[in-house]
């Protein structure tokens, strides 16, 4: 059963299955690359990453809409619990440098964190104006002393057309260059125990299916560029051909090749014939190789089918793709980017820092959050301040009480109302 998996002969019949199935899962390395579950990411890796970006269409554009979704969600300030509309992270956020757009900035952020799983982020100083991203595959990492608790490399050195900055690990656990230059790294899971020093992309487990598709494109290309013909083979039927007529059939055919010499017709003599080989068009195209394809990427970055699918949606169907689409694709990846950016500027600054963003902020989130408000001041479980925060609104006085959910009225004010009626109250004689 396991013998594709063997490097050496075995009597797997002499063996319980589970001893089998260790000794098959131990030889796994021995398979080519792309199939064995090697999670030893590194640079190398990445730049691969960034390739079948750039080369699969479909990839590409699931990762732009996802990054350019998380770029346009605002965020707002909080410290230590109090709510402020200015502030150097504000600002930092706002204009990350003076060479690109928040925009841009982010969207770029969360293009490298989706394709390659890590992003590194320079900032100018402890008390930071300015940031850039710096491409992940051009960072070496020292990992020959990591602290016994926390997984943290000793150092991250950067190098790019000859510029090189290392950045150390300081006792606060914050990475320092000489130049004072701080670097944050954000990481996403990486299912190496003990390699928590780099990340791992969602799609790296769909190195297969992104070579297929690579393929298939090469093979599509190639039937084009023949004027869209399958081969075909040239058979002699009957004497042996010298060296000199089998040179002059191969001299021949090449007359009839490429996209330029499609439809011509082919002049033979002697007793040879073309015979086309036998391949549908279905063969050919790999058309539902490609859509599989389609589906396992979308799955593994929790695209909606419906969004990839399906054009002939209602209004209705569509709404409820895209709150899945925020639920399942952006929000994870963007909750994940910014608990490491709360954790890194609590820490610098020394005080609790709370970015977040308010779902009424995004459309197709703000039904459903505007459901959530009515909802809650319907069972009457907030004050009308609490209600106000819901939707980011400002505080008003006699704001904290509770309504009465059947009138929507406070207590204070009923309690007043039955005084009065009391007081004017006549009793039937």
């Amino acid at each position: 059963m396991f013998n594709i998996f063997k490097k050496k002969s075995v009597d797997l019949e002499k063996k319980s299955y589970m001893d089998g199935f260790r000794e098959a899962l131990s030889n796994l390395g021995d398979l080519p690359y792309t199939m064995a579950p090697n999670y030893n990411y590194n640079n190398r890796d990445m730049r691969r990453s960034m390739e079948y970006y750039k080369k699969i269409s479909q990839y590409r554009s699931i990762v732009d809409k996802i990054a350019t979704s998380c770029s346009h969600i605002d965020l707002q300030l909080k410290i230590d619990d109090k709510l402020l509309e200015k502030h150097p992270i504000l600002d930092l956020i706002n204009h990350p440098n003076t060479m690109i757009s928040k925009q841009n900035f982010f969207k770029d952020l969360f293009t490298h964190y989706i394709v390659t799983g890590n992003i590194f982020i320079q900032f100018n100083s402890m008390q930071p104006s300015e940031m850039y991203l710096l491409p992940a595959y051009n960072f070496s990492i020292n990992n020959s002393s990591k602290n016994s608790v926390i997984q943290a490399p000793k150092s991250y050195q950067y190098n790019h057309n000859g510029y090189s900055n290392s950045f150390k690990l300081d006792d606060d656990y914050i990475y320092q260059s000489n130049m004072e230059q701080v670097l944050l790294p954000i990481l996403d899971f990486n299912p190496q125990m003990g390699e928590d020093y780099i990340g791992v992309p969602k799609t790296f487990s769909l190195e297969s299916e992104f070579d297929q598709w690579i393929s298939g494109n090469i093979n599509n290309s190639s039937i084009l560029e023949r004027g869209g013909r399958i081969g075909a083979a040239w058979v002699n039927k009957g004497e042996p051909l010298t060296e000199e007529q089998f040179q002059r059939v191969v001299n021949e055919s090449k007359k009839y090749d490429g996209s330029g010499n499609a439809a011509k017709t082919a002049i033979i003599d002697g007793d040879i014939e073309i015979r086309p080989i036998s391949q549908t068009n279905a063969d050919m195209q790999f058309q539902e190789l490609r859509k599989e394809n389609k589906i396992e990427i979308a799955n593994a970055l929790g695209y909606p089918l419906q969004l990839l699918l399906d054009s002939s949606m209602t209004y209705n169907n569509l709404s409820t793709a895209m709150v899945q689409y925020y639920d399942n694709a952006v929000l994870p990846v963007y909750k994940d980017v910014l608990s490491k950016l709360n954790k890194f500027f609590s820490n610098i600054y020394g005080v609790d820092v709370e970015l977040f963003y308010n779902e009424y902020d995004i459309d197709p989130l703000r039904y459903r959050a505007l459901e959530q408000t009515l909802m809650k001041s319907k069972i009457g479980i907030n004050t009308i301040n609490e209600l106000r925060a819901d939707i980011s609104d400002e505080e008003i006085s006699d704001g904290d009480t509770l309504l009465v959910p059947s009138t929507s009225t406070t207590l204070d004010h009923i309690d007043k109302e039955f005084e009065q009626l009391k007081g004017n109250y006549v009793a039937p004689e």
